[in-house]
């Protein structure tokens, strides 16, 4: 007997709520209001599937985002598009434990066009509450050009939110085509190619989450986790992840002022580390092969300073100026080319604004001081950051 779709995934409820479990990673021990969101969830899946309306899903993604359910559940790091892209790879594993060939392939495509509707529906929700939130604080402001700059970064994230779903989408596919090739010899090109895609799309990821984390920054809307941070760890952390990199260019890096007595701050490890890496990885790009960097760490006056110091090409005086300004690009932009630590790559200029944000909203400063620019001499460049330092007690609870 052949089920229809809405009653295939019916019969299959048990399979699905395991697997949403485990790709949610709510595992053994979960609360009975996680299962109240999964039951939910599958009841108006299958209802859409059935009546090929999605949009019987609507008030639920409504609520979601407004009331800020799952991630309550989840946690602060995960969102909602990631709660339903971790509902999809689980909806996928459930149909391929039972299912093959063509049969496979339909109710799982039936499935892709359910979440590609709950991805746009999702972001376009997110983005109407948040602008409807944000709408009284534009009566206080008097000024066109500061307008002007909500707008900017209004653009920016509906942008950034418009192009999640297609990279989803992209994933998704891609990791179909993963699972139904068989990963032996005869097929290792065709894996190749599926890992250049993931590539591609993991960076495009990377970049929204870049032009997202700017708007926050825009709209002084940037939430630190805060907690105990040892500076001296993060920038040795960094080091390491691109250290075959720094060998591949023949860079040396060192770090003093680091010891097992370092003194802690309080701060948010994840952001201080984003403001960190965007530091080093722009003295790499333009510090020639074969140069150093070095990072000098010390304590002054109850403020921890930081120097990032480069043998690079420097930077002119007017693009000191601007050097933290949104999407600045120092180079010539008719010879950019993408990478994070090839000489003189490029990127779409929003690492330094991103790190003086971050550094702003932890009550800090930032500086650059270059003599200027010449791919000869390299008179290199040198970045100070200043953190206030705090004691245990200070730790919000």
């Amino acid at each position: 007997m052949r089920f229809s779709e809405a009653e295939w995934f019916t019969n299959h409820k048990s399979t699905w709520i395991s697997q949403a479990m485990e790709a949610t990673g709510w595992g053994v021990g979960h609360k009975e209001s996680t299962i109240d969101i999964l039951d939910e969830f599958f009841g108006l899946m299958v209802e859409a599937i059935e009546t090929r309306d999605h949009a019987v899903l609507d008030q639920l993604l409504t609520r979601w985002v407004k009331e800020q359910v799952p991630t309550e559940v989840l946690g602060e790091n995960i969102t909602i598009i990631a709660f339903l892209r971790q509902l999809m790879q689980a909806t996928y594993i459930t149909c391929e434990t039972f299912l093959s060939g063509n049969r496979l392939t339909g109710i799982y495509e039936t499935a892709v066009q359910l979440f590609a509707y709950c991805f746009e529906r999702t972001s376009a929700i997110e983005i109407d509450f948040r602008l409807s939130n944000a709408d009284f604080h534009f009566a206080a402001l008097e000024k066109s050009s500061a307008k002007l700059e909500l707008s900017k970064s209004a653009f920016i994230q509906i942008t950034a939110h418009e192009l999640r779903t297609p990279i989803s989408l992209i994933k998704g596919y891609s990791s179909m085509l993963e699972s139904s090739i068989p990963k032996n010899e005869e097929h290792v090109s065709e894996h190749r190619l599926l890992t250049g895609i993931n590539q591609g799309a993991n960076r495009l990821n990377e970049i929204i989450n870049n032009m997202l984390l700017v708007a926050m920054i825009d709209n002084q809307r940037l939430d630190l986790s805060l907690q105990p941070v040892w500076i001296g760890k993060i920038i040795k952390g960094i080091r390491d992840e691109h250290e075959e990199n720094l060998i591949r260019r023949g860079i040396k890096f060192s770090i003093k002022g680091v010891s097992n007595k370092e003194k802690m701050i309080v701060g948010d490890p994840l952001r201080l580390k984003q403001a960190f890496e965007n530091i080093v990885l722009n003295a790499i790009k333009f510090t020639p092969d074969g140069g150093r960097i070095n990072i000098d760490l010390r304590e002054h006056n109850e403020k921890y300073l930081i120097s990032i110091e480069d043998s690079g090409i420097g930077i002119s005086k007017t693009n000191q100026l601007r050097l933290f300004n949104r999407f600045n690009y120092l180079g010539d932009v008719s010879h950019y080319t993408t990478g994070k630590t090839d000489f003189k790559a490029g990127g779409p200029g929003l690492g330094l604004y991103i790190a003086k944000g971050i550094i702003d909203a932890h009550h800090g400063s930032i500086a650059v001081y270059s003599p200027g620019y010449d791919e000869t001499s390299n008179p290199g460049t040198t970045f100070t950051i200043t953190l206030p330092m705090k004691q245990p007690h200070q730790l919000n609870p």
